[in-house]
């Protein structure tokens, strides 16, 4: 049975309730966002190169977009 909210939260079976106790998350744990970052990190340079060497090629080589397509 869940008590409404303007009660409190629910109480977890540690407390002789029915919810089971929640975990912190993932976010308080320095070793995961260590993790998340350096992926977010990871992704934002890769997709950072995959545009940004062929545009700095384009314009190292003064190539026209029909002249690259070869």
């Amino acid at each position: 049975m869940r008590l409404p909210a303007a009660w409190g939260r629910p109480r977890t079976v540690e407390e002789g309730g029915t919810e089971p106790a929640r975990s912190p998350g993932l976010l308080r744990d320095p070793d995961f966002r260590r993790l998340f970052a350096a992926t977010a990190l990871g992704q934002l340079g890769d997709r950072t190169v995959f545009l940004a060497v062929p545009l700095v090629a384009l314009i190292a080589l003064d190539a026209t977009a029909s002249r690259s397509v070869r």
